[in-house]
């Protein structure tokens, strides 16, 4: 009797999951990559008419004038402003570096950085400047954590070019998941277009485009293999549309280079399950619930006589327990 009482009143506890059944068609760019191929001869040709991509980074000399905050922020500023007009009035750099500069490290080679490529400049703001100006120009002052930077362009060199046999490899993946790419978004294109065409679900769809019709016999609203799970897919599959009209969904990206359509083929509202299907999992809630019921009393009864006796050992333990 309790059981069936406690099965009645709490109904919610014991419903099956929303729950359909879907036929689908996937296109993987994985699939499409093992397809593709590419012969040394266009990998060759590729490199021969590019040539800009497999040079090495650029590198640019830099000399500059430092002048720190030490002396607040405002005196540094002011002061190279001044330092950069005398030069605009045909000043020597080289001379204004021996004066001025307080860069130790630099000061001795007339301010000479050497050779800088990307990322190997004192602060992002200086490289920013550096790689803006024009061989043999001086920037205006620039404003880095270290101080206040005169840069001049000494040189620029273009970096050592890579080989053919050193990108070879390389460059064959790069062609060959460049024109996987291209491929895998067609064929995705095409897969919207004939899923939103037919009308005799997704076999069709799956025939003209080579690819095996896939089914989930229980997707739930968290997802289902090999679909999986995302936000969009749940909402495709649950539709009005796709749901309750019988419509092919268009095209859904799973990610990780995958799209898919569907088709619900039976739906399965959420149910009450039978009691002879749960009665056992009642049954082992309430005797959890009297156990907590009771060790509850039990615990409150020797707090009482431990509140009352003088030692421990003078309060009588029920069964089964014993002093720790």
């Amino acid at each position: 009797m309790a059981v069936a009482d406690f099965y009645e009143n709490n109904n919610a506890l014991f419903m099956t999951e929303e729950a359909v059944s879907l036929e689908f068609v996937e296109i993987a760019f994985e699939d499409v990559l093992a397809t593709v191929t590419v012969t040394d001869e266009e990998v060759r040709a590729y490199y021969d008419s590019n040539p800009q991509e497999f040079g090495g980074p650029e590198e640019r000399r830099a000399s500059h004038i430092l002048l720190t905050m030490s002396g607040g922020e405002e005196l540094a500023a002011t002061a190279a402003e001044g330092l950069k007009q005398q030069l605009d009035a045909g000043a020597s750099f080289e001379e204004l570096v021996s004066g001025y500069s307080e860069d130790s490290g630099s000061v001795g080679d007339g301010g000479s950085l050497g050779w800088l490529g990307l990322g190997d400049s004192p602060a992002p703001e200086f490289e920013e400047a550096l790689f803006a100006l024009q061989e043999g120009e001086i920037s205006e002052p620039v404003r880095t954590p270290f101080g206040y930077h005169i840069i001049r362009l000494d040189g620029i060199r273009a970096g050592e070019k890579r080989t053919f046999e050193e990108v070879r490899e390389e460059l064959a993946v790069s062609l060959r998941e460049d024109t996987a790419a291209t491929i895998y978004t067609d064929r995705v294109d095409e897969l919207d277009e004939l899923a939103l065409e037919s009308l005799d679900g997704l076999a069709p769809v799956a025939e003209e485009l080579g690819e095996e019709l896939g089914t989930i016999d229980n997707f739930t609203r968290a997802g289902g293999l090999p679909l999986g799970f995302t936000p969009d897919l749940i909402a495709a599959v649950f539709s009005l549309e796709v749901l309750e009209d019988g419509e092919n969904s268009p095209v859904i990206d799973l990610g990780e280079g995958r799209a898919a359509v569907v088709r619900v083929t039976d739906y399965r509202p959420a149910t009450v399950k039978p009691l002879e299907e749960v009665a056992a999992d009642v049954r082992r809630q309430l005797t959890e619930q009297e156990a907590i019921a009771l060790t509850a009393i039990a615990g409150g009864e020797l707090i009482e006589q431990l509140q009352a006796a003088a030692a421990p050992e003078d309060v009588g333990l029920p069964d089964g327990a014993e002093w720790q």
